[in-house]
């Protein structure tokens, strides 16, 4: 599991989202406890893009995928769009000139750095000021999907 990963998925659980995270079988200790917490939890290796079918994207409100891996987040992403169009995409890319180009091209798409999501965090502990949440109705997480739901790609550190 990334540790962004695992931190979605708890501010996602916290904000009352119903999260679903998928992960290989060499994470059964971090997905044994998020199950803790009530997360659903599926352990399966997804190391294709085109896995992800089996997961029921399809019902996903949203999808978000934070692996480090930026071929397989961009692959998963479009792959995923195709399955459920209707579905919030949100991907981890460090290109943010493609990711541009993909959020003016593709409906309800969002690409982010690790900075953009972890600068407020900074901001926030230098001036006690929180910024805005995520709404409370989006849920997935990396790799592959959410009723409100999140998944975490297993080979992601």
């Amino acid at each position: 599991f990334s540790h962004i990963g695992l931190r979605i998925a708890h501010f996602l659980a916290d904000s009352g989202c119903t999260v679903t995270c998928v992960a290989g079988p060499e994470h059964e200790d971090a997905l044994a406890k998020l199950r803790e917490r009530g997360i659903e939890t599926v352990c399966k290796q997804i190391n294709d893009f085109c896995l992800l079918d089996s997961l029921d994207l399809r019902t996903a409100s949203s999808i978000i995928l934070p692996s480090e891996n930026e071929l397989f987040n961009l692959q998963a992403a479009l792959y995923a769009v195709e399955l459920n169009p209707e579905a919030k995409v949100v991907i981890r890319l460090f290109n943010l000139n493609l990711g541009k180009k993909l959020e003016e091209s593709v409906r309800n798409f969002r690409v982010m750095s690790v900075s953009q999501v972890s600068s407020p965090s900074f901001s926030v502990c230098v001036t006690g000021a929180a910024g805005g949440a995520a709404g409370a109705g989006a849920s997935m997480l990396t790799g592959a999907f959410s009723r409100s739901s999140v998944s975490e790609r297993s080979n992601v550190g």
